[in-house]
């Protein structure tokens, strides 16, 4: 029976991983080993910014939200494409994205990035099976539909929004920028025109693991506190992401407070059950 207890936490690993806004390496990096690239140049790792679009773009706010808050108002930073495959070669395209994946997205290690986190760990073991993905074992993706290399259509993963919600992501036409795209909520029936820039999608982490200008950026946002009231003494120090693909150690290592050791104890037994 000890054997079997010590092999059961031998095999167990933390869910979540903390770390510095400086530090890149538990990153899930989209690569040309990891991703499919028809035409779309999303590697690397992007930021969910407050960044200006451009002064030649005219939304009803730039950027901002319908509460006029600058950027994404979600204490959630870096997202990758990691893992993206698509269903053509030519446009317009299906492409699914794991963005659940370990190290695909960051959030605020503060109380409402750990609320995010633990309502998609829960939303992800209810709702989805695992599959297998062209790049990997995955549970919940997201799909875009692109119409060309520089406009696609994104369907959110949340039931939290309503059915005539839809997401853009684009090309800024007026001054276009490889590492700069435009990211647009929109209803349907809505003229382009009346749609709100959310925020500004900015490539911080290259395809090949360097550090674009835009990370300057980054780590300016984050002295500077990051999100409104989602910062320690006015300043973002850390931030935190999925180290495992393991939806039940997601679900209760969220749930179990007392840090990794008391979590091992407890998650890992149960997870070794009920899986």
């Amino acid at each position: 029976m000890h054997a079997l207890a010590v092999a059961v936490l031998s095999q167990c690993e933390p869910a979540i991983t903390v770390f510095k806004v400086d530090d890149i390496s538990p990153l899930a990096v989209g690569t040309s080993m990891n991703m499919d690239d028809g035409g779309l140049n999303l590697g690397g790792v992007w930021w969910m910014s407050p960044l200006p679009a451009s002064p030649a773009v005219s939304f009803t706010l730039e950027p901002g939200d319908d509460n006029g808050i600058p950027g994404n108002d979600l204490p959630e930073y870096f997202i990758s494409f990691a893992g993206q495959y698509e269903n053509s070669s030519s446009f317009p395209k299906l492409m699914q994205v794991p963005n659940s994946a370990a190290g695909s997205w960051t959030w605020s290690n503060t109380l409402s990035g750990w609320a995010i986190m633990t309502y998609y760990a829960i939303l992800g073991a209810k709702d989805h099976e695992y599959s297998d993905c062209p790049y990997g074992t995955c549970r919940s993706v997201q799909d875009f539909v692109w119409l060309n290399s520089t406009m696609g259509y994104i369907k959110p993963v949340s039931p939290l929004f309503d059915d005539d919600v839809f997401w853009i992501v684009k090309e800024n036409h007026s001054h276009p920028d490889p590492d700069r795209w435009l990211r647009v909520t929109q209803r349907t029936g809505e003229p382009y025109e009346d749609a709100n820039l959310i925020y500004t999608l900015v490539r911080v982490v290259s395809p090949y693991g360097h550090r674009t200008p835009y990370f300057d950026d980054w780590l300016a946002f984050a002295a500077n506190g990051g999100v409104e009231g989602d910062y320690t003494f006015k300043t973002l120090r850390t931030t935190r992401t999925w180290a495992t693909n393991n939806y039940c150690q997601r679900v209760c290592q969220s749930l179990v407070p007392g840090g990794f050791g008391l979590n091992a104890v407890v998650c890992c037994p149960l997870c070794a059950i009920f899986g």
